[in-house]
């Protein structure tokens, strides 16, 4: 019951599925007054470290999935879809998702986008994201995971840059749950079959901002990816540290280790409360 209200919840927090608008904007017509200069963008932020106080075994986005995992996951992958702060839909990796009846949806990527190991997104490697997804018999997979899709019943491969979904019932959320924190990230399928999924867990690549440079049991590196198509984040890496005990990770807040501390409880936040420099 828990876990059903926890999706519930997830998939409740995007409204109607709607197309990605168009970006373009009509260009200033001759004799009018000249637009004001854009603002300059921030300059990127060398480094963010984020302790965290529980660690994921693995980084491959369908084991294990729960916010431990996915506050690192999101970084580094995409969804197929994605849901705004204002609950609007999105993509950053579809140029279009359209209904075409009842059953079916399909989806166009968009062109260029590569893996953080140079290696093209294809509809291919969306088709195998899904397939290793619906169809695992190995209990590899977490049931969280197929919980947010079980509506999905195949993935159809229209071109080298079109997937066609079809449901087994007809289902109104079906663009929430690709768009969910807690769906189904996706992976190259040439690079899962080259090294194997225990090889990929601890060195992942995916078409997100940051890729992995290196991780530990105790410390994860993350790099901003030259070749993202998106928004450049705000830092040029990100270091995650664990903390098997929390007042560690507060004392390292306070003295200025880290920058962020997460799942901070009631007692640990009582001792922050008055640190001038937080």
């Amino acid at each position: 019951i828990l876990a059903l209200i926890t999706m519930l919840s997830l998939l409740t927090g995007c409204g109607g599925a709607q197309e990605e608008a168009p970006a373009a904007t009509q260009a200033a017509q001759a004799g009018e007054a000249a637009a004001p200069a854009a603002p300059a963008a921030p300059e990127q932020l060398d480094i963010v470290r984020v302790g965290v106080t529980a660690w994921p075994a693995s980084l491959d986005p369908v084991t294990k999935m729960g916010w431990t995992q996915t506050r690192i996951l999101y970084q580094v992958y995409d969804t197929l879809l994605y849901c705004n702060d204002d609950s609007t839909i999105s993509s950053y990796i579809c140029d279009s998702w359209t209904r075409i009846d009842d059953y079916t949806t399909e989806y166009k990527l968009k062109e260029g986008i590569t893996f953080h190991n140079g290696y093209p997104l294809t509809a291919e490697d969306i088709k195998f994201t899904f397939d290793r997804v619906l169809f695992d018999d190995t209990g590899y997979v977490d049931p969280n995971v197929t919980a947010v899709v079980n509506t999905i019943e195949s993935v159809e491969v229209v071109d080298d840059l079109t997937v066609r979904m079809v449901t087994s019932i007809p289902d109104p959320i079906i663009f929430d749950r690709l768009a969910s924190s807690l769906g189904v990230y996706i992976v190259s399928k040439q690079y899962i079959e080259e090294v194997g999924n225990e090889v990929f867990g601890v060195s992942p690549v995916g078409t997100g901002p940051f890729k992995v440079d290196s991780i530990t049991p105790e410390n994860l590196m993350l790099s901003y990816y030259e070749g993202y198509y998106g928004e450049a984040p705000a830092m040029k890496q990100m270091e995650y540290r664990y903390y098997s005990e929390e007042m560690a990770m507060v004392t390292s807040l306070i003295t200025g280790e880290i920058d962020l501390a997460n799942n901070i409880t009631p007692t640990a936040a009582k001792m922050l409360e008055g640190q001038p420099n937080l």
